[in-house]
């Protein structure tokens, strides 16, 4: 499935409360390097476990494919997630409990989109998928 076909069926802004709940984020108010957008860094995620790669090469390939900055929605130039910010965001998750409850919805969507699953394709996404750093 192409990137542009996925924004299309699927709106990653309606995940932005389960992502906030679970991230809960501190207010900013002690300094510090403000956080990835966690709508794309969820994206991130469905990126690495539909090609099945590992964080420290996702680092990689975030800063070399261009349609994949253009879906995380990060300028070129711009910083991007190294591979241990990617390890951290998806420990966040899965210790909250919401990494399975975002995968089943995104996987909802997709169906509800008319996107039968069938292996190697996003819908076949889980968690399980994801490799470690």
């Amino acid at each position: 499935m192409l990137l542009e076909e996925l924004v299309r069926i699927v709106d990653f802004e309606g995940f932005r409360p389960i992502l906030s709940s679970a991230l809960a984020y501190a207010d900013g108010l002690k300094g510090g390097r403000p956080p990835y957008d966690p709508v794309a860094m969820f994206k991130l995620l469905i990126l690495a476990a539909q090609n099945n790669v590992a964080d420290a090469r996702m680092e990689y390939l975030i800063r070399d494919r261009l349609c994949w900055l253009r879906f995380l929605g990060f300028d070129l130039g711009a910083p991007t997630p190294d591979a241990n910010t990617i390890r951290l965001f998806c420990e966040t998750f899965t210790e909250a409990g919401a990494l399975h409850v975002l995968f089943d919805v995104f996987d909802h969507r997709l169906r509800t989109n008319g996107y039968l699953s069938m292996g190697g394709q996003t819908s076949s996404i889980t968690p399980k998928a994801m490799k470690p750093g």
